[in-house]
């Protein structure tokens, strides 16, 4: 919420209030207006959504209590004021619009003031500062030893996530482009086609085991399912509720799932569900009171690999027959991530401290041994939610090239009486 404190001290007095019935979670970026009376806010459901382009709904409030709201608009950042004109980012770009805030009525049309917009700030005298477009970064293929073999075919954007079909025919990517929307990319040879295109929305895009299907996540709506091409139909799995959730492993048959969900009302943390994708039943595999992740069944759909919890942030990576969860080797001794099996099985790629690692397992006798791990070559950055690799053989791996750094500041002097 946000509240309101005299400059000389005392108590807080709230001037808003969270709207369940929207599951708000937070309310930021309060914005004053000229004269006194007013401001701004962006209220958001979920900060899993949260993109600078559109980071939620605008509303106008009184600043003198707590009162009716006045809806301005969705998916747009108030920057600053300067009299009655107001500066906002939406999709990438900075504009400018005057406002009668004691009507909540629009006095001109939207003004385009600079394209390409990553941040923005404007003062009431008119100095905007803003950060120019910049953090772009490219797929590529690389061998076990981290050298270039080649680009794949896609527009230029931010990537956050990326996912290679069984057998390598095909891939998924989960893209920022230049106009800030994030959409879901499929490549084939040297075509990308886009099969969709939700801002803030897309989110851990994997293949299903038979390759027919593309599994994402959507917070406005819940999880789903898409045919890799565009144009099919779309398919609601599990509809959106107060959960974080997310599919990340299928049977061949099309008929089993295993998900990971966490709900906020109680403090087990992450948890791990195997679903039925026909009825729609879902049943405990591994809740406990730390946090569990990651499933990945094994190409033979024997084994389930996944996280255990380490730290707040990474885990240990486990190792269970597929109907024994609680029977556990562990596979790793360290911090592991982003956890994927070779194509044959006999190894298991992780992430740790940027870099990607192979361990060897030995399956006999109904148990799993696992090796000492192999430290192969350095991944970017983890600063972006998302897949940064994935496998299509053990000496061929897709992933998101480094970032090229943003370009640096510019300060513009605008008397704001356009």
């Amino acid at each position: 919420m946000i509240y309101r404190i005299p400059a000389t001290g005392g108590t807080p007095q709230s001037l808003t209030v969270m709207d369940s019935s929207q599951e708000e979670l937070v309310h930021s970026y309060p914005v004053p207006l000229a004269g006194g009376e007013w401001m701004l806010f962006v209220a958001e459901s979920s900060p899993l959504t949260y993109s600078a382009a559109a980071p939620g709904n605008t509303y106008l409030a009184s600043v003198r209590a707590v009162g009716p709201l006045r809806f301005l608009f969705q998916g747009a950042a108030p920057a600053g004021t300067v009299g009655d004109r107001l500066y906002f980012l939406q999709e990438g770009n900075l504009w400018s619009r005057r406002l009668d805030p004691a009507k909540a009525q629009w006095l001109t049309e939207p003004k385009l003031e600079a394209a390409g917009v990553n941040w923005a700030q404007v003062t009431s005298r008119g100095a905007i500062t803003y950060s120019p477009a910049g953090g772009k970064n490219r797929a590529v293929w690389v061998d076990r030893q981290g050298r270039k073999l080649s680009d794949v075919p896609v527009p230029e954007g931010r990537i956050t996530g990326v996912a290679v079909s069984p057998g390598g025919a095909a891939l998924v990517i989960r893209l920022e482009d230049q106009s800030s929307a994030f959409g879901l990319w499929v490549v084939r040879g040297n075509k990308a086609e886009r099969i969709g295109s939700e801002f803030g929305q897309y989110d851990s895009p994997i293949w299903s085991s038979d390759g027919q299907w593309i599994y994402h996540g959507s917070y406005a709506a819940g999880l789903y399912r898409r045919r890799p091409f565009a144009g099919a139909e779309e398919e609601l799995i599990l509809p959106k509720n107060k959960e974080d959730k997310a599919l990340t492993t299928t049977t061949r048959d099309g008929r089993l799932a295993w998900i990971v969900a966490h709900d906020p009302s109680n403090r087990r943390g992450f948890d791990i569900f195997r679903f039925d994708l026909r009825t729609r039943v879902r049943q405990d595999w591994s809740v406990t009171d730390v946090n569990e992740t990651q499933p990945k069944l094994s190409p033979d759909e024997r084994w389930i690999a996944w996280l255990c919890e380490y730290s707040r942030d990474s885990g240990r990576i486990c190792v269970s027959p597929r109907d024994e969860p609680r029977r556990v080797t562990y596979a790793t001794s360290i911090p592991s991530n982003e956890v994927s099996w070779s194509r044959d099985g006999s190894q298991l790629y992780f992430t740790s401290d940027d870099w990607l690692y192979s361990v060897r397992i030995s399956i006999g006798a109904g148990k799993i041994t696992a090796g000492m791990p192999d430290r192969l070559f350095q991944l970017t950055s983890r600063s972006e939610h998302g897949r940064r690799y994935d496998v299509d053989s053990d000496n061929r791996f897709l992933v998101r090239d480094m970032p090229r750094p943003s370009p640096d500041p510019i300060l513009v002097w605008n008397s704001g009486s356009r």
